[in-house]
């Protein structure tokens, strides 16, 4: 019987042993378990400050990039202002140049043409007084044979 007790207490003891190192296996398991969840929670907590992080570089960017797009749409319509304002100036004084030549070209017309009048009237006169010169000398020939 002895040995009957003995097998009987090696084998609960061979339980126990066994049942003890389940135990520590679990605990070890468990350990393990805790320490993965500690740091798939610290990635997963990184990952999501990360995220964050670049979610606001991101706003920021395009916060700066609408900024810059409203500076230079600005600037493009006061560029436009400007050149259509340039044009009209432009075209205003052209149009007063044209105006003022337009003006004096009138003048100098009129004025060439009084000279031409003048001229005329002067070669009018010289022939005139050519012709009645030689009609004096005619008549002074004329008497002077008679």
């Amino acid at each position: 019987m002895r040995k009957a007790e003995q097998q009987k207490m090696d084998k609960q003891q061979l339980l126990e042993n066994e049942c003890q190192q389940l135990r520590q296996m679990i605990s070890a398991l468990r350990e393990q378990l805790e320490e993965a969840q500690y740091r798939h929670q610290s990635e997963l907590e990184q990952a999501i400050a990360d995220n964050r992080q670049e979610n606001q570089q991101l706003q920021q960017t395009i916060a700066a990039l609408r900024d810059e797009l409203e500076a230079l749409r600005a600037d493009k319509e006061h560029c436009v202002q400007q050149a259509v304002t340039d044009a009209r100036m432009e075209r205003g004084e052209l149009k007063q140049t044209i105006a003022s030549l337009r003006d004096k070209l009138e003048q100098k017309s009129i004025e060439m043409d009084q000279k031409v009048q003048q001229e005329a009237l002067q070669a009018d006169g010289d022939i005139r007084q050519l012709k009645q010169t030689i009609v004096e000398l005619r008549q002074q020939l004329e008497v002077q044979h008679g």
